[in-house]
């Protein structure tokens, strides 16, 4: 729908944002009130967990709403590079977006497209929510711009009465909220399909797979404080924003801090709403108000902004449904989708330098060869890595505890340097496991090519092994799993394999 600038204000010395309507869009005379009404309702929203509206401007067929400008990054993008975030991390922003639409609620708005790309976050770890390009006073006198049938609204992040066309309030946000802290605690969206009707109406036949089942380290009241903003029907989420933030910071053991740590983001993107690359631009736009058209008061009226050489990012459309890719892959709701789910494939997955001594891991990828289907649980590869005790790779559910009808899974990790002298360090989070490890020059394609073991163990308890890799010239270790033992995260097919972290250390 729109472009977001940064600019400089030239009258108070100050840079801003400057989300300018798409000129394909600015004839459409619905498009353009809408466009206005959104800086008018936004404009009267005063919170320091909002992103403030200055001014609009209207010059020549062009249409602009200038705005604070918020430096960072958006949630959307630390999800991309993080994959997930941690329970804590995950609360405050909850408690921050639920303290914002509650004062937007108490305003008359709803918010309509709460998702992780409106959710900034600054390097001082304050966090702000943005675009209310979709909301609608509550109680408005004009008539409604929405046309009949059409979902206003993020497909993967929409409410069920959003999907069925049904009015609105508060706790239409309060689902979105929800579906927005389940994907920072599991890394990925809840629902899925192959169109965004078929995401969106997904919602409409069956609950989320529990967060514990995908991350079992998350507490019970945080899982529970979330699926209870996710209930289908609004009268069983929490009755306002206000509500929502007390479930929070209850399952918070009673935090009520909405900062975020310093240092979670950097300072190196200008943030205005949802972050996308830079790409070389400039343009000088000159306001010349028109009657009614402006927010400011009159001495505002000789606004002039200069764009800055970056196009900073592009706002989600809002009329037609848009829906993410990346790292957004979803549950299909079944009990054996049992981890976060990345991009298929065999490409490993950059890691490190890590590990303790001068030869470290420096990529990961999933082994599963035939009659396995190349793959196995590649979007929690990255948790092999992390240091977070709560994080682990696991398979997906087997029939047996010998992973039955294969012989095992496996994962090939790449060295900075040869093996000889080196251990390599494995924490199981549970019990029973049995692993084999192999070496080679190269990785094989079948278990065959990697030749015979340099060690086999086992135990019937989860722990820590440090197991021998040889002292050959070789610069790849396969680590192949053969027995696994049961998970409550697992129905009718129980047993699931589970390693926590994966480091090499020198053997003296």
């Amino acid at each position: 729908m729109s472009e977001v600038w940064v600019a400089t204000d030239v009258i108070l010395d100050r840079q801003v944002a400057v989300k300018m309507l798409k000129p394909a869009l600015a004839d459409d005379p619905v498009v353009v009130e809408r466009f206005r009404r959104e800086a008018v309702a936004a404009a009267g929203l005063n919170h320091p967990y909002i992103v403030s509206i200055f001014d609009t401007v209207e010059d020549s067929g062009l249409e602009a709403v200038v705005m604070e400008l918020v430096p960072g990054s958006s949630l959307r993008g630390l999800l991309d590079q993080n994959g997930t975030l941690g329970v804590d991390e995950t609360l405050v922003i909850g408690r921050a977006v639920a303290a914002a639409l509650d004062h937007a609620h108490r305003s008359g708005l709803v918010h309509r497209d709460v998702k992780p790309g409106n959710v900034l976050v600054t390097p001082e770890g304050r966090v702000k929510l943005t675009d209310f390009g979709i909301a609608k006073a509550v109680e408005s006198r004009h008539e409604d711009l929405t046309a009949e049938n059409v979902m206003m609204g993020t497909a993967k992040y929409l409410s069920p009465e959003q999907v069925l066309g049904f009015p609105l309030d508060g706790r239409a946000d309060l689902y979105s909220l929800g579906l927005v802290l389940y994907e920072c605690l599991t890394g990925r969206a809840p629902f899925s399909g192959g169109t965004d009707g078929a995401i969106a109406v997904a919602r409409l036949q069956r609950d989320p797979t529990p967060i514990r089942r995908i991350r079992p380290a998350v507490p019970a009241v945080v899982a529970d404080s979330v699926t209870q903003l996710l209930a289908r029907r609004p009268e069983d989420r929490p009755a306002t924003a206000a509500e929502a933030r007390q479930l929070l910071t209850t399952a918070a053991g009673g935090r009520d801090d909405d900062t975020l740590p310093e240092g979670l983001v950097t300072n190196s993107t200008l943030t205005a709403g949802s972050g996308g690359p830079p790409s070389p631009a400039a343009r000088r736009v000159k306001a010349a108000p028109g009657p009614g058209r402006r927010t400011g008061d009159s001495a505002r009226a000789r606004w002039v902004v200069v764009a800055a050489a970056v196009v900073l990012a592009v706002v989600a459309g809002v009329i037609a449904l848009a829906s993410r890719g990346g790292s957004d892959a979803a549950s299909d709701g079944s009990p054996d989708a049992a981890g976060p789910r990345g991009q298929v494939g065999s490409v490993p997955a950059t890691i490190g330098p890590l590990g303790q001594g001068p030869v470290t891991i420096t990529s990961i990828a999933e082994f599963d060869p035939p009659p396995g289907d190349g793959k196995e649980n590649p979007g929690a590869v990255r948790y092999l890595t992390d240091g977070d005790p709560g994080t682990a790779w696991t398979t997906v559910c087997y029939q047996s505890k010998y992973l039955y009808p294969k012989d095992g899974v496996g994962l090939v990790l790449q060295l900075s340097g040869p093996v000889s002298g080196q251990r390599l360090r494995i924490t199981w989070p549970t019990g029973p496991w049995r692993v084999s490890v192999f070496t080679g020059d190269h990785p094989g394609s079948t278990l065959s090519a990697w030749g015979g073991p340099v060690v086999t163990r086992g135990s019937d308890a989860p722990g820590q092994s440090t197991l021998p890799l040889g002292d050959s010239d070789a610069r790849y270790v396969l680590v192949w799993l053969t027995q696994v033992g049961r998970s409550d995260a697992c129905s009718s097919n129980p047993y699931r394999g589970a390693i926590g972290e994966l480091a090499v250390t020198p053997a003296t």
